[in-house]
């Protein structure tokens, strides 16, 4: 049992300092590409 409680920690572990920043870089590079496209669509009206 000592072995399932160690390899959980250190899976969580890996998780949370590797995949979890990731995801966030992913994400976050989607929204700008979002958001790029979307500023260009009506440059003539100003911004909100």
């Amino acid at each position: 049992m000592g072995i399932a409680v160690f390899s959980g920690t250190l899976i969580a572990t890996i998780i949370g300092v590797i995949v979890v920043p990731a995801l966030f870089v992913f994400i976050e590079s989607i929204g700008k590409k979002k958001s790029d496209t979307d500023s260009n669509v009506s440059p003539s009206e100003p911004a909100h």
